[in-house]
């Protein structure tokens, strides 16, 4: 047999074993279809459904004159889509909140019911746990879905609407209630009781339908020229307003916008059951590599999608057309990329700090090996936060690259010329975030070698990047009311600013910002300097204090 058939056997033995016989799924599901409240919800669901289509079909024949023989609402070819479209939004708003209910407190309720220590006894491996209590949940909001197709057939009955937006329609349906599964189960790993469990999972599936709707919203500009962004399809309740179909060019590549949306769904939800199965209270994994190579992927597949299809963002028929323009979407973009890595390195950079050294107890760290940790790159796809600023700095540095290479792809098929000034800015603004980001990972690395609870950590880490991002706003409203132009030590804080290189590159420091001891122009280098800095002071302290206290310890979690 050669390698490829060995690979495909493989996987198809692990898929058997994982999905078809693996009896958490089959206990959890039985367990659920058992009872009447199984059977009750998917009523309630379909009722509630019709009653929504009956409204609308109400408000839409209330809209036409009472004489039908001038308009008849069943001759609209339009009313179709109408429905559909109330169908779907309404879905998607239901699954929203059953979907975190099925499978937030899968394993909390384990862990409160004390029944863990026999799952984990089990020769069941800590994926086949993860992906038993997801698949449980995930095939009910299925049948659910199911049991609604009958309403959709309604509506494709009424015209307006083809077979084959219907079917891409639930397909995004049922990748957006995979993800919604995927992440309800991280919460529920992450937590120890079910109710802060499903709180957090609520509070995630909520707040990514509110941040995917603006980009929604351009699928229904681009609809007609059938070129949308290729992120609009992220939020399936615009899909069927006649958007389902529609392509979206990146990079010059022509591509449904419905798989672009579907792979990323997939792909964050892998990434969230992989990180699931490292938190199985009892069953520690080290799953480092490939958690941290998915998000690698995750992130460059988003970057990708998101850059390459500029051409289609805030209008169809925008394009970028100067070198300017291309220029403004670099800062925009970069910060964005910023402040989602420094957010990164909040789960990144904290954990538990061991020794592998013989002869040592497991979180005894001598004299500089922590520092020595930190710069050793077999550490760096290690479950050990010491590795955290070596891999956090390579996936800045990858991510930024992947970006100013899709940004110049994006220039070549738009013909927009690049000039060596953009590059130069390019590389100055990169190394400006790589800092940031870096810094960051360090202060995560100090926090872990004080504080014994991982989740106290990381809610610090993001603190102090919500910080950096955001508090020198309010030192800037206090020289735009007072247009005060002197060089005071409180505008010099414009160095710990990540937002500071780019408004410096841009040459954007006007007169009411600050005034500052050097050339705007040169604040990559300062901010770049002053991060790197806090990075080895916090690195400094934080040996000492890591001897002192032993640092966050994984088992106080559970």
């Amino acid at each position: 047999m050669n390698v490829a058939s060995i690979a495909i056997n493989r996987v198809t033995n692990t898929v058997v074993e994982s999905v078809y016989d693996n009896p958490v799924m089959t206990r959890e599901f039985r367990t659920r279809m058992r009872g009447w409240k199984a059977f009750g919800v998917m009523g309630g669901y379909v009722l509630l459904l019709a009653t929504f289509l009956f409204i609308h079909y109400l408000t839409i024949a209330s809209e036409s004159p009472h004489n039908y023989g001038y308009y008849n609402p069943l001759g609209n070819l339009q009313i179709g889509q109408r429905l559909f479209g109330t169908l779907a939004w309404t879905q998607a708003i239901m699954l929203m909140f059953i979907v975190p209910s099925l499978t937030a407190g899968t394993l909390t309720q384990e862990l409160e019911k004390k029944t863990i220590e026999m799952l984990v006894l089990t020769r069941l491996s800590a994926g086949k746990i993860v992906l038993g209590k997801h698949l449980s949940g995930f095939f009910y909001a299925l049948m659910l879905l199911v049991c609604s197709a009958p309403l959709a057939g309604i509506c494709l009955m009424l015209g307006g609407i083809s077979p084959a937006e219907v079917f891409i329609t639930y397909a995004l349906l049922a990748g957006t209630s995979f993800l919604f599964a995927a992440l309800s189960i991280a919460c529920s790993s992450l937590m120890n009781k079910s109710a802060g469990s499903a709180l957090l999972s609520y509070m995630i599936s909520i707040g990514y339908m509110a941040l995917t709707a603006p980009l929604g919203t351009t699928a229904l500009m681009g609809r007609y020229s059938h070129n949308i962004y290729a992120l609009s399809m992220l939020n399936p309740i615009f899909a069927a307003y006649g958007s389902a179909l529609a392509k979206t060019r990146v990079c010059g590549i022509e591509i449904s916008a419905a798989l672009a949306a579907f792979a990323i769904e997939v792909m964050v939800g892998l990434l969230a059951l992989l990180i699931a199965s490292t938190h199985v209270r009892h069953r520690k994994v080290e799953r480092a590599l490939s958690v941290r190579l998915m998000l690698i992927f995750t992130m460059a597949l988003i970057i990708w999608l998101g850059v390459g299809s500029l051409t289609s963002l805030i209008s169809f028929a925008w394009r970028p057309s100067t070198a300017e323009d291309m220029k403004g979407i670099l800062y925009v973009a970069s910060i964005i990329i910023a402040s989602i890595l420094c957010l990164t390195a909040a789960a990144i950079a904290t954990g538990e700090i061991t020794s592998r050294s013989p002869g040592k107890i497991p979180g005894e760290i001598s004299k500089g090996s922590l520092l020595m940790g930190v710069l050793s790159l077999k550490k760096m796809f290690k479950s050990d936060a010491r590795g955290a600023v070596v891999f956090m700095t390579a996936m800045s540095v990858i991510t930024y690259a992947i970006f100013t290479g899709t940004l110049y792809w994006v220039a070549k098929v738009e013909s927009v010329p690049v000039y060596k000034w953009f590059w130069a800015a390019c590389v100055k603004n990169g190394i400006a975030m790589t800092a940031v980001v870096a810094g960051i990972s360090a202060i995560g690395i100090l926090f872990s070698s004080i504080i014994t609870k991982r989740k106290n950590a990381a809610a610090l880490v993001v603190f102090i990047a919500l910080i950096a991002f955001i508090a020198y706003g309010f030192v800037l409203s206090y020289y735009q009311i007072r247009y005060d132009h002197t060089a005071s030590l409180m505008g010099q804080t414009a160095a710990f600013w990540p937002v500071a290189p780019v408004i410096g590159l841009a040459n954007d420091w006007g007169r009411s910002m600050p005034t500052l001891i050097w050339n705007p122009h040169n604040t990559w280098i300062v901010t770049s300097a002053a991060y790197l800095i806090i990075g080895l002071i916090a690195l400094a302290i934080a040996g000492p204090a890591l001897r002192k206290t032993g640092g966050v310890k994984e088992d106080m979690d559970e």
